[in-house]
């Protein structure tokens, strides 16, 4: 917001938003969508106005939604809908392409929950009630980027298709494309986070799941091509950002003066923190930024009027909220909140 007020999205049973109210000294939330099962992978920005746009996801019908604030009022929308009708077996089915062992892990615990009454879970089921219906449906591991314009754009994971997809918003149509699709790749898309440069260009950081890579779309413009096939006609450019074992989890994008991207991410198979940005040569530059204990889940990555890099994530093996800063070519991690988990 412009007035540099924290807000944040959340979500799972419905859709809430907050924001910090200093006056009070306290945060102040509300519904924005009371369906149920609503929310998941709940993603914020806002426009030069200080409009907040989320784009969401709806694990009841499998849809991706997008919520928006008109003179105080909310109004929502189905961005693109499920084709497929969910059914609770196949939400869990994964993938032979799933390599992390942790991923196994929750897929084994999904497969023995009684489908009788999914909605009704207890003891070790409980936790992942509300993620249950993720798997099928378009809108999962959504981002929402709005330019300079007020034109939307969003990433997501369309599971049915196993692809990352792209929806584009001039203020009157969506527009929807697939940006990498199935192919050999596995999950391709997961953990998408889109920026916009300042002449509204979309860019997307994602991880390919079969073969654990952290990838990169940049998109090059609207095209009609007359051979659809032709890489030429293609109207996204796309890198293997890095290909070690396992990496690409938890990406966040920002962007630079120049309008390249710098990627925080997780290394699953070292539990590190990385850290990625393209010169002015298209070249990628990978580093490790924090490599103490299992570092670097849910990272957020932000860049100051300053250009200096920050990112928040969090350490697993001592239950804290860490903090690593970039000035020049060096980082400086601390500790942000340690108390409890």
């Amino acid at each position: 917001r412009n007035d540099n007020m924290p807000c944040v999205v959340y979500g799972g049973d419905h859709l809430y938003y907050a924001c910090w109210n200093p006056t009070v000294n306290a945060w102040q939330s509300e519904v924005v969508d009371g369906d149920p099962l609503v929310g998941a992978y709940a993603s914020l920005a806002f426009n030069s106005t200080s409009k907040p746009f989320i784009s969401y996801y709806d694990a009841a019908n499998g849809d991706l939604k997008l919520a928006y604030n008109l003179s105080g009022v909310w109004q929502k929308a189905i961005v693109e809908t499920n084709p497929v009708m969910l059914g609770a077996q196949e939400s869990v089915e994964d993938d032979a392409s799933t390599t992390s062992p942790d991923l196994q892990e929750f897929y084994a615990t999904l497969k023995r929950i009684p489908w009788t009454n999914p909605f009704e879970l207890y003891g070790e089921f409980k936790d992942v009630a509300e993620i249950v219906y993720d798997g099928g449906g378009v809108g999962l591991h959504t981002s929402i980027a709005v330019d300079q314009l007020g034109r939307v754009h969003i990433s997501y994971y369309d599971d049915d298709n196993r692809s990352l997809k792209y929806a584009f918003n001039d203020g009157t149509t969506w527009k929807i494309e697939v940006v990498d699709d199935y192919l050999d790749q596995g999950r391709v898309g997961l953990w998408s986070s889109i920026a916009v440069d300042s002449n509204g260009i979309p860019q997307i950081a994602y991880m390919s799941e079969k073969y654990d890579d952290l990838k990169f779309a940049w998109r090059k413009g609207w095209v009609n091509p007359v051979d659809p096939d032709d890489p030429a006609n293609k109207p996204w450019d796309k890198w293997t950002v890095d290909s070690a074992s396992n990496v690409g989890s938890f990406a966040s994008l920002a962007v630079d003066d120049n309008g390249l991207p710098l990627i925080s991410y997780m290394d699953f198979a070292n539990y590190n923190l990385k850290f990625a940005r393209m010169d002015v040569s298209r070249d990628w530059h990978v580093a490790n930024v924090d490599t103490t204990g299992s570092v670097g889940w849910y990272s957020s990555i932000a860049r100051d009027a300053d250009g200096k890099v920050h990112v928040s994530y969090y350490n697993m093996t001592d239950g804290n909220l860490k903090y690593a800063k970039l000035s020049g070519t060096t980082w400086s991690i601390s500790t942000i909140y340690s108390q409890g988990d």
